[in-house]
């Protein structure tokens, strides 16, 4: 199969990084300087939100559930 999965809005995993901070449930979630990665940002500039995290990272890398809502 060819392509890439993409979700517009529901509950999926995605990867993430600690590289703004450790990420806990409810943290906004934008893209990482690392392609393919979201990061926490306690304070998105608007539209650059890519979801709200449902798990937690206290590591480099994780995969954790997060809340799609692009807008």
């Amino acid at each position: 199969v060819n392509g890439y999965p993409i979700s517009l809005l529901g509950i999926v995993n995605a990867k993430v990084t600690n590289e703004n901070g450790n990420v806990v449930p409810g943290d906004l979630l934008v893209s990482s300087s690392k392609p393919g990665y979201a990061m926490k940002n306690d304070e998105p500039k608007m539209g650059t939100v890519v979801g709200k995290s449902f798990g937690y990272c206290d590591k480099d890398e994780c995969l954790i559930p997060i809340f799609v809502a692009l807008s």
